[in-house]
């Protein structure tokens, strides 16, 4: 008996979650899943299977968009911090060169402006900073720099701690659906998975990369409200 003919019997014997994972390995491997998948379904297999599929399509396509749109808000995170380390080395920079002015000249109204723009200057940044001073509201009270480094520090913290919540809602819903449904069979694809793997290590390198700046935070689990969040859009997708 020929390869083809054992695969011809035993395609029918298949049941529709091996069929699934079959579909699965496949689309994972940049295949095209084996006609026989489909051809040699029982009726009675046709809801069930069709319900795996749903539950691939649901996966790798509404939430791969959800995936797309937190990692471009990751990136922009990751360009406030770029902005926040070029505005704290301009700050030491002023710093620096206020400092060799103050040596080399003795003209009082020269000196009083190096003095009032060093002070505005982040260069001397007390650290952590602490992000409720009411007086980062006030930029000639603050000093430009300062206020500017706490609305960047805040905005950073923030939109950190949001975002990995949201990919681990995304990573803890989709792990379930592997375990309950596909065997632990992951269900991303590597282009997808890539995208995920991007956001959660632009946002490590954030994390560590603030910390010193402000009091010490974690990047925290989601709640099971967020996770639910993407349970529900799974379900969903999967039912259309």
């Amino acid at each position: 008996m020929s390869a083809e003919q054992r695969l011809d019997r035993l395609y029918p014997a298949l049941s529709a979650k091996e069929r699934g994972l079959l579909v699965l390995q496949a689309y994972k491997a940049g295949e095209t899943p084996d006609r026989l998948i489909y051809s040699t379904i029982p009726p009675a297999q046709g809801r069930e299977f069709n319900r795996y599929i749903g539950l691939m399509n649901a996966i790798n396509t509404e939430v791969a968009y959800v995936l797309i749109v937190i990692n471009a808000q990751v990136h922009q995170v990751d360009i406030k911090y770029g902005w926040l380390m070029s505005l704290l080395l301009w700050g030491l920079e002023i710093d620096h060169l206020g400092d060799q002015v103050l040596k080399a000249t003795k003209d009082r109204a020269l000196r009083r402006d190096v003095r009032e723009m060093m002070k505005r200057a982040p260069g001397a940044l007390r650290v952590p900073v602490d992000l409720t001073d009411p007086r980062a509201d006030d930029p000639f009270a603050a000093g430009y720099g300062r206020s500017l480094v706490v609305a960047l520090l805040t905005g950073i913290k923030e939109g950190t701690e949001r975002h990995w919540r949201e990919l681990r809602s995304v990573e803890i819903a989709v792990a379930e659906v592997a375990e309950k449904e596909f065997d632990g069979e992951e269900v991303l694809q590597s282009d997808v998975q890539a995208t995920l793997d991007e956001a959660k290590e632009m946002l490590t390198t954030v994390h560590h990369g603030i910390v010193p700046y402000v009091d010490p935070f974690d990047l925290s689990e989601p709640s099971d409200e967020d996770v639910e969040l993407v349970r529900k859009l799974i379900a969903k997708a999967a039912d259309q």
